[in-house]
């Protein structure tokens, strides 16, 4: 083995499986999340959650007159901070075009590992709880993105929600 490249998310194990390699010789790059000791290769999160943040205040501007009822963020809490700083750039992007957004209310929930299933599942249960219209959804990737779509799809919702996602996905929203 001349080389690793490798991408899981797991920030718990990073350090181990990056010192393996590197105690053996072995160049080692971690692709979105860091490993202590090796290569990283990926994107700065926090500016791609403020790119993403400001996108969907935009939209909320143009479509909502800003009125935006509840913001929900999506994270992967297991993936360390470094890709949740995604989380912070959405916010910060959505704050610095409606600062009143600051007064909604909002909700973190973790996704498990980015799951759709998951976060279909939790999403639909918030829903239940409280069937929000005008709801802002900062997802930090796209299967987050699309789980959350499809539970307010369920809902009969979709027209109330407006969603950010990230990583591009090759897969789209499911019916």
């Amino acid at each position: 083995m001349d080389l690793v490249i490798d991408s899981q998310i797991n920030v718990n194990v990073a350090s181990q499986i990056g010192a393996m390699f590197l105690d053996v010789g072995i160049p080692f790059i971690a692709v979105d999340i860091p490993h202590p000791g090796c290569f990283y290769f990926g994107a700065d999160n926090y500016k791609a959650g403020r790119i993403a943040g400001r996108h969907l205040a935009r939209w909320a501007l143009r479509n909502w007159q800003g009125e935006v009822a509840q913001v929900i963020y999506l994270g992967v809490d297991a993936a360390g901070p470094l890709l949740n700083s995604r989380l912070t750039g959405m916010s910060d992007g959505l704050i610095e075009f409606m600062p009143e957004i600051r007064n909604a209310p909002s909700c973190h929930y973790d996704t498990k590992g980015g799951q759709f299933a998951f976060t279909l599942d939790t999403i639909r249960k918030h829903l239940r709880r409280r069937k929000g219209k005008r709801v802002l959804v900062a997802a930090v990737n796209d299967s987050t993105a699309l789980g959350a779509l499809q539970a307010f799809r369920d809902m009969c919702l979709e027209s109330e929600c407006a969603i950010v996602g990230q990583d591009a996905s090759i897969e789209q929203g499911r019916n």
